[in-house]
């Protein structure tokens, strides 16, 4: 492989400077977002709750295993479109993203967080596979 050549670490296909990759597409639902991130195999992003539009909720979407999702569940596969996460709607929401579990924040300071809790990620004083705690 020369020098104008680049192969990605994961697929192991290589491509040079004249093709391109796809441009960037718009998350289904994601006109009013008002916050994103992005971990290892998944996202999530903060939007209004269709039922209290004055409220947010977390949604996700990606690599459901190990309750990535959030949304309780914890077999393998994937969401081509956003779930939303079990957690309680909120004035607002702040969301972050580990490798394989992820963790929010609302306006009252209460924290919530899901996915992969082998090495106690989710800060409820446990370490196997969780779905959703607060803490």
């Amino acid at each position: 492989m020369g020098p104008e050549q680049h192969r990605t670490a994961r697929s192991g296909l290589a491509c040079t400077p004249t093709e391109s990759l796809a441009p960037g597409v718009r998350v289904l639902g994601s006109a009013n977002a008002t916050d994103v991130a992005s971990g290892y195999v998944f996202s999530c992003m903060v939007v209004p709750d269709p039922a209290m539009p004055t409220n947010q909720v977390v949604q996700c979407w990606g690599w459901r295993s190990d309750g990535r999702l959030g949304d309780g569940g914890l077999v393998t596969g994937q969401s081509c479109t956003p779930v939303t996460t079990l957690i309680p709607s909120s004035s607002s929401w702040n969301v972050e993203i580990g490798v394989n579990h992820a963790c929010a924040v609302n306006a009252a300071g209460t924290a919530y967080c899901w996915g992969d809790n082998s090495s106690g990620q989710l800060g409820d004083g446990t370490t196997p596979i969780a779905r959703c705690r607060s803490s």
